[in-house]
């Protein structure tokens, strides 16, 4: 059993969820498939994990049924954090974004088992920084909803503020 339950379970899950988000590869396109790669626990008090997963989506439109379909695949690393209902998108949890800014900066990484997710230092000021890696403060978070091809987040750490991708 892994954090958020078996496979089969998370895949359920994913299946109704992604399709909704502003960063599905394609919403004119069913999703046929979902494969699990891997599933990288984030070191943090609050359960979290990074889920890598092959999508297979259908080059037919969601209202076309004819059996002529080709397939396309996609691989995600999908950031989910556990709450009550089941996994959701880790944006919106400061403790995530907090560990995702860290790891931007410093380089920090995560294994699973057959893959690894390592920040990629990026260009912020000192004050960041030194703000972000010595802090033990939640970071204020606010993501920016125009960019549709990955989750953007304003990061403030006292009076020190980035925009990291995930």
């Amino acid at each position: 059993m892994t954090l958020f339950g078996s496979d089969d379970t998370l895949v359920a899950a994913l299946a109704g969820w992604l399709p909704t988000t502003r960063w599905f590869p394609s919403k004119s396109q069913r999703l046929a498939a979902i494969t699990i790669v891997d599933r990288i626990r984030l070191p943090l008090t609050q359960p979290a994990e990074f889920v890598v997963v092959d999508l297979t989506l259908t080059s037919t439109s969601l209202s076309d049924t004819s059996p002529n379909d080709t397939a396309a695949s996609h691989r995600l690393a999908v950031p989910l954090c556990w709450q009550a209902d089941g996994p959701v998108d880790a944006a919106a949890s400061p403790e995530v974004v907090g560990w995702l800014t860290q790891a931007s900066l410093t380089g920090a990484a995560a294994e699973g088992s057959h893959t690894r997710i390592t920040g990629v230092p990026v260009s912020a000021s000192v004050a960041l920084s030194e703000t972000a890696v010595s802090s033990t403060d939640t970071p204020q978070v606010t993501p920016l909803t125009a960019d549709s091809s990955n989750t953007v987040l304003h990061v403030c750490f006292g009076g020190a503020a980035a925009e990291i991708g995930v």
